[in-house]
Formats: structure tokens, C-alpha cells, sequence
């Protein structure tokens, strides 16, 4: 009995450190992406474009290096939607189009809030 109890409490730490971490790497990835998106669209706004460009590109790169552990913890649906976001503002910008680029970007900041809620840890993510 003792051991069983014993296992059952090292299965359910392991389950919630899984969970926790897992909220920790997509909160952290999401948290760099928004950054550099803001700091593009506060480039855009003044009209540095390829400024902004630099930081859509950089925040690309970052999201292929985060996106590698993404993929163990949450949807590959909500990845490949942010992906998609931001290769359209990227595009936007290359064709020097300001106003599309700010609303791809509204579009990619409500993509990554909405997979920060998703993942964020809560007891039903346990289940």
C-alpha cells in the first residue's frame, strides 16, 4: 500500500512539473515573440520599415528555435498558425505595405494570446 501511494505521488509531481514547464517554455516564447512584434510595429508606425522588417525576421528566427520545443508541449495547429502570422507580416513589409503589416500584426498578437491562455496552467491541462 505504502508503495503504491508512493508512485501514485511521483506520477502526479512528474505530471505537474510536465505541465509547468510546459507553460514556462510557451509563455517564455510567446513573451519574446510579442516583444519583438511590438517593437516592429512601433518601428512600422514611425515608418522605419526596414527596421520593422529586422524585427519580424528576428522574431521568425526566434520562433523556429522556440518552435522545436513547442511542439513536444502544445498544438502544432496553433504553431503553424502563428508561423503562417508571421510570414504574412513579413511579406507585408517586404512589399512596403505599413497599413496590412499593422493588421497582420494584430492578427499575430491575438494568435500568441491566445495560445498563451490555451497552455496557461490550469487544472484541466492535467486532465
Amino acid at each position: 500500500m505504502r508503495r503504491t501511494l508512493l508512485t501514485a505521488l511521483v506520477v502526479l509531481l512528474l505530471a505537474l512539473a510536465v505541465c509547468l514547464g510546459g507553460t514556462r517554455a510557451v509563455a517564455g516564447a510567446v513573451g519574446r515573440a510579442d516583444e519583438l512584434r511590438q517593437e516592429a510595429e512601433r518601428a512600422a508606425r514611425l515608418g522605419d520599415t526596414a527596421g520593422a522588417l529586422r524585427r519580424v525576421e528576428a522574431m521568425i528566427s526566434v520562433w523556429r528555435e522556440d518552435g522545436r520545443w513547442l511542439e513536444l508541449v502544445t498544438s502544432h495547429d496553433a504553431l503553424s498558425d502563428i508561423q503562417g502570422a508571421m510570414n504574412d507580416a513579413r511579406q507585408c513589409l517586404e512589399n512596403h505595405a505599413r497599413a496590412e503589416f499593422l493588421r497582420a500584426s494584430a492578427t499575430l498578437a491575438a494568435d500568441l494570446e491566445r495560445l498563451r491562455i490555451t497552455e496557461a496552467a490550469r487544472v484541466v491541462n492535467l486532465f
